[in-house]
């Protein structure tokens, strides 16, 4: 009898914690356009926003540019661009 009981138990004390894990800030990489990189943001209280990281003209890989400024676009409050902020600072920034 008992058998039958701790598969259950087992599976639920193994599922829950992944299920609460999944509702933090989702960051998701929408690709490069011209000098630009596109994320879009998913906020646990079920606002987005997106993020568009500026680089210095270049080659199409990330490592030959340099950063020049990240901007937020939250879906309420203001835009706002910073040089020295990075994606998850950014995300963190959207999601308040």
């Amino acid at each position: 009898m008992y058998q039958k009981l701790l598969f259950p138990v087992i599976l639920t004390l193994v599922l829950l914690p992944l299920a609460y894990g999944a509702t933090g800030v989702q960051v998701l990489d929408r690709g490069i356009d011209g000098n630009q990189r596109l994320y879009l943001i998913n906020c646990p209280d079920g606002s987005s926003g997106s993020i568009t990281q500026q680089f210095t003209p270049g080659n199409n890989i990330d490592a030959d540019r340099k950063q020049t400024n990240v901007c937020i676009y939250p879906q309420k409050g203001a835009d706002t661009c910073r040089p020295n902020w990075d994606i998850d600072n950014a995300a963190q920034a959207i999601c308040q």
